[in-house]
């Protein structure tokens, strides 16, 4: 991505969370199936990058959807075979800025999953720039990076060693917008959880409580510093998705 080279063994990091079993290729289909769907538009026409794409989960489930035109870049050897075995079109591409510039005015959609953190981050607009510069008029970003908000924020900055930056919802929007983008969309995800039953003696009630209640003094917090108006719009899921247009 932009100027990185990979000298260093990946695969130590993402072998810990992924496989290439179809069980387990079949549960991330699911998972960025409902995850993705919300932003994608209703056809299924168009043309489709995937920035670091990893081993091909979010390319299989695109196609599971019924896209067809879809490409993945990503500079990891490992991963890129893993893709290519699934026979996906991918390439190894090891300076991403590069590449965009040499494929402007290219895609409708681009997506970039837990990508943008690993970008040194006087680099981080300068990447955005070129996929600005790479999407059609009218098309779109869908990015998803880990969440200062979270209640686990530093352990999932943290966790990757590879991670330059984690981002709130402004500083995302804030880098979007210096791109260029417009109709910035962040969606206040886990702002609110239901409360759950009152039959607390059940083992499975007790831990949907307890989830509840911790979830509730951490938004707490943030109601007491912040206010409810503000902290009503702030996303605490682990990770955050935005999608930004080019108009």
């Amino acid at each position: 991505m932009g100027q990185l080279t990979n000298n260093y063994d990946y695969s130590i990091h993402y072998k810990i969370w992924h496989d290439e079993s179809d069980e387990h290729a079949e549960l991330m289909i699911n998972n960025l199936k409902h995850e993705l769907s919300r932003f994608l538009p209703s056809s299924v026409t168009g043309s489709i990058l995937d920035i670091g794409c990893g081993m091909g989960f979010a390319l299989m489930t695109l196609k599971k959807m019924g896209y067809t035109d879809l490409y993945g870049i990503d500079i990891d050897d490992e991963q890129i075979a893993a893709c290519i075995r699934r026979g996906l079109a991918v390439e190894k591409v090891t300076d991403t800025i590069k590449y965009l510039s040499e494929h402007e005015l290219s895609y409708n959609i681009i997506i970039m999953l837990d990508v943008l953190e690993h970008i040194p981050v006087d680099k981080q607009i300068l990447m955005l720039r070129a996929i600005h510069r790479a999407l059609f008029l009218g098309g779109r970003l869908i990015v998803k990076v880990p969440n200062a908000n979270a209640q686990l924020a530093a352990r999932w900055r943290y966790i990757d060693y590879t991670h330059q930056s984690s981002f709130t919802e402004h500083s995302l929007s804030f880098v979007l917008s210096n791109a260029g983008f417009k109709n910035i969309i962040i969606p206040a995800d886990g702002n609110t959880l239901n409360r759950p039953s009152r039959r607390i003696w059940k083992a499975n009630v007790r831990a949907q409580w307890r989830r509840y209640l911790i979830h509730w003094i951490w938004r707490q917090a943030f109601v007491e510093e912040l206010g409810e108006i503000v902290t009503s719009s702030i996303p605490f899921t682990l990770n955050m998705y935005a999608q930004a247009d080019k108009i």
